[in-house]
């Protein structure tokens, strides 16, 4: 998965938590939209190291 499209389910959460009926869902939602984020850091942090000859290939979340 791509930084950017975790991104858009992070954004996606986001619009959701809008909508959501109950509290819970709400922080569920909140939690996931965090996580995705997190996720797509990681990755653009992984990324950037590669480009700057750092050669760093862990996997995050797999």
């Amino acid at each position: 998965m791509d930084a950017v499209l975790l991104r858009r389910f992070a954004q996606r959460m986001r619009d959701l938590m809008l909508r959501a009926r109950t509290e819970t869902a709400r922080e569920q939602l909140r939690i996931w939209a965090e996580e995705f984020e997190a996720r797509a850091d990681a990755l653009d942090a992984e990324e950037q190291g590669g480009e700057n000859g750092a050669g760093h290939s862990d996997s995050i979340g797999q």
